[in-house]
């Protein structure tokens, strides 16, 4: 409590519109340091729509943009991965007009091996949230992340070309962005530390016990 209170991190938040954005600022002046524990991780148990995304994504790459000093690393990484399958895909389509079958090959080959890939990181992600929710004494030993079925898979295989089209649109979102709306409350935000509500309900949104489309 008292480095909380000689951070003076309760003021930085009434001025904030994230909790953990200002957290490292705040307390590396008193010589303390954030540290990741992926035992503390909890599963987002409302349903991951794709409405849900589209607000959420833009949401955090915007704080990202106000908190983090690795945004523009994070756009360039946007800018590469978008210009890479952009071409792969666009290659691939001109052979398949003029008939090139072996550049044809290659380019589903290297985008069959883009999305094997990260529905292996995905997938080796999700394990180990499973197992750290194994280890918990949860009420009825409820955990939230159930087996995959191939079908899941599937999907979740055909979505990933998808999410990466998405994730250029939501970077480019998060630079002019002016108006957030999350948890019925609307923001109106200029900086990190001009931010402004515009209007406020109280979330009474109800949280089912077991959701087949959460986020992880």
């Amino acid at each position: 409590l008292s480095d909380i209170q000689q951070s003076g991190l309760i003021d930085i938040w009434q001025r904030s519109i994230v909790d953990d954005g200002p957290i490292r600022d705040a307390f590396k002046p008193l010589g303390k340091h954030i540290v990741f524990n992926p035992e503390l991780i909890m599963v987002n148990r409302e349903n991951c729509t794709v409405g849900y995304v589209n607000q959420y994504v833009p949401r955090m790459l915007t704080w990202s943009r106000f908190y983090e000093r690795t945004f523009i690393e994070t756009f360039v990484y946007m800018l590469v991965l978008a210009g890479c399958f952009a071409a792969t895909a666009g290659l691939t389509g001109w052979a398949v007009i003029w008939g090139d079958w072996l550049a044809v090959t290659i380019g589903v080959a290297a985008i069959t091996v883009n999305v094997a890939l990260n529905l292996v990181a995905w997938l080796t992600i999700r394990g180990g949230i499973q197992r750290i929710e194994s280890r918990r004494d949860e009420a009825d030993h409820q955990h939230y992340l159930d087996r995959l079925g191939k079908a899941r898979i599937l999907k979740i295989a055909l979505l990933i070309p998808v999410c990466q089209a998405g994730f250029g649109l939501w970077m480019v979102r998060s630079i002019f962005i002016r108006r957030v709306h999350w948890r019925q409350i609307t923001y109106e935000v200029h900086s990190r530390d001009r931010v402004r509500m515009m209007s406020y309900r109280p979330m009474n949104v109800p949280i089912e016990g077991s959701v087949p489309e959460v986020s992880i």
